[in-house]
């Protein structure tokens, strides 16, 4: 590739913005905890409705911003189904032992389906431009890459968590669909497992390197013996949520690289490892000295971050995608507006 044509490349990207602000959230959020505190928690379905509208409206694509479509009595209906569930296993469990054990084994097939269902629900909820985002998930597919497949991470003491990564990331951007237009991932197993070992040899330079600080902190500083118990807490923790948060920042690289919508986009992401880690930490101390008051810029902050981070390429005519999946739509009638689906978020 030429230089020029490197240029033109990269001048083809463009990032997604978002443009809310943490004041603007701030109001909103504070006027969902109140009102879903004074209604004991049934206003939190129209909190919902609330804070995703704001986040998608405001989350740019080519100057267009996305819709939300679902309503405070879909979500409320569908938290009360699995509320309603929920108290019967346990009830029953509590009066009714031999019942629960047969109701426990009613609800675990159902799981796959209550997924897709609620999968579905998110995605056909969200628009962009008018065209409603879909899910196609099957009831074995969705069995295995979200329930069969991570028990092979335990079983193999994490060795094919890559392997299980790449499968249910490949799974679930082939299922998703913009209108009928459906996206593809095909991301190669050497790249998550380059990513498992490089996050994970980072996490221990990590741990090792804050753990030191903080013995060489106590000691000098303070002159407090540690235990060593208390040391080993300490390096496992850090050891285990640093070893998360690298990893996820470059399995998400990967996989949204590898993104496709048909022959009309391509996507790229260049998350940071060090900042993304640096935003995490900060607003999580930020959060507990605010004693939780600094949370909504926090979350403004992140998803900001994560937003600019994110870039795409129109490889086509996104007008003729567009008037094509709008005729489709419009055949469709309002199917949509009658879906009535389970809340992911529960």
């Amino acid at each position: 590739m030429t230089k020029d044509e490197n240029n033109s490349e990269l001048s083809a990207l463009q990032k997604i913005e978002f443009t809310g602000t943490a004041k603007e959230y701030f109001g909103i959020a504070l006027v969902n905890l109140i009102l879903s505190i004074v209604t004991l928690g049934i206003y939190s379905a129209w909190a919902k409705v609330r804070r995703e509208t704001y986040f998608k409206n405001n989350t740019k694509m080519a100057n267009y911003g996305f819709g939300y479509h679902a309503t405070g009595r879909q979500i409320l209906k569908g938290r009360l189904i699995i509320v309603g569930v929920l108290v019967a296993l346990q009830l029953s469990s509590v009066f009714f032992p031999t019942v629960s054990i047969l109701l426990y084994l009613a609800v675990v097939p159902a799981i796959p389906w209550l997924l897709n269902k609620a999968i579905q629900f998110s995605a056909r909820m969200t628009s962009y431009r008018n065209i409603r985002f879909d899910w196609h998930g099957t009831y074995w597919g969705t069995l295995w890459y979200a329930m069969v497949a991570p028990l092979l991470t335990i079983l193999t003491l994490g060795l094919l968590y890559p392997l299980v990564n790449k499968w249910c990331f490949s799974y679930f951007a082939k299922h998703y669909s913009f209108g009928t237009t459906r996206f593809t991932s095909d991301c190669a197993v050497k790249s998550f497992y380059f990513a498992y070992f490089k996050a994970y040899l980072l996490a221990i330079i990590f741990s090792f390197m804050v753990s030191v600080a903080f013995t060489v902190w106590m000691l000098v500083s303070l002159s407090i013996d540690i235990e060593t118990s208390h040391l080993s807490i300490l390096i496992v923790y850090l050891l285990v949520i640093s070893f998360i948060i690298f990893y996820s920042v470059f399995v998400r690289n990967i996989f949204v690289k590898n993104l496709l919508l048909d022959e009309y986009a391509t996507f790229d992401s260049r998350l940071g490892v060090l900042r993304y880690s640096w935003i995490i930490l900060s607003n999580f101390v930020l959060i507990i000295l605010s004693v939780g008051l600094l949370a909504p810029w926090a979350k403004i902050r992140r998803y900001r971050y994560l937003c600019a981070s994110t870039l795409f390429t129109l490889t086509g005519d996104l007008e003729t995608i567009v008037d094509k999946e709008l005729q489709q739509q419009s055949s469709l009638g309002e199917a949509f507006s009658d879906i009535e689906g389970i809340d992911l978020s529960i």
